[in-house]
């Protein structure tokens, strides 16, 4: 019997740019939001009749994909090998479970900061105003 690699596995192997392209973040942050998510009930692990179970970073990434790659949901669904109505659940509930934590992850620079980022934009792009 063949053994399939999950998508995930086969996704960090990718050199840690080639993983950004695809993920449009690091594995570390990857890594980090997995065990946030998994914090969350709907992927602590206790599985229902209601809700496969589905691996949270399986979950993640195909959430992932789904919002920063112009694919359809059949192709993403069958490129993690779940069925198109699983992906479409769990895209929902791993935004629901983002958007939570959103106030605990997502730092905005202060004025400093903002300031540097500004500078290094136009010395980087010549792009003022940023």
């Amino acid at each position: 019997m063949r053994k399939f690699r999950t998508t995930v596995s086969l996704l960090f192997r990718k050199s840690d740019l080639e993983f950004f392209k695809c993920m449009r973040l690091t594995k570390k942050t990857f890594n980090f939001l997995v065990n946030e998510t998994e914090r969350m009930a709907r992927f602590s692990g206790q599985q229902t009749r209601e809700k496969p179970q589905t691996s949270t970073s399986t979950a993640l990434a195909a959430t992932l994909w789904y919002l920063s790659n112009l694919n359809a949901q059949r192709d993403i669904a069958e490129r993690f090998r779940i069925c198109q109505g699983h992906l479409s659940m769990l895209v929902k509930d791993v935004v629901d479970c983002l958007c939570h934590m959103a106030d605990t992850v997502i730092q905005w620079p202060n004025e400093v900061q903002m300031q540097e980022i500004e500078a290094n934009f136009q010395t980087m792009a010549n792009f003022p105003g940023v």
